[in-house]
């Protein structure tokens, strides 16, 4: 167990460097596309676009899942720091935050 708190503080670190890289990704993506479709509202996407968008997606939606095993995992066990279990739960709205961005992007909204 202590093996484990040790590697969540260590990718931490790990995290903050993703936000930025998710941050430069999306910025990146509008303004390549910078033309938005007038019929959708939404920007055109190269199939290399929506590939990587779509593993990102995967990764986030997996590692979503992973944060709510260890918080559960965590509160269950008794002997956790409430500090980091905060900071866990505010990583797990964050990544479920990019998650609808990315959703949003790849998943137009259809009006029937």
């Amino acid at each position: 167990m202590t093996y484990r708190l040790s590697t969540a503080y260590r990718l931490r670190g790990k995290a903050c460097v993703n936000r930025a890289i998710d941050a430069l990704t999306f910025a990146s993506l509008k303004s390549a596309n910078s033309g938005v479709c007038e019929s959708s509202g939404m920007l055109p996407l190269s199939k290399e676009q929506e590939v990587a968008l779509g593993l990102e997606l995967a990764g986030k939606r997996q590692e979503h899942a992973d944060l709510d095993a260890a918080i559960h995992t965590l509160t269950s066990s008794g002997f956790a720091d409430q500090m980091l279990i905060q900071r866990l739960k505010k990583r797990k709205l964050t990544l479920k935050d990019r998650i609808v961005q990315l959703e949003n992007l790849l998943l137009p909204d259809i009006i029937a």
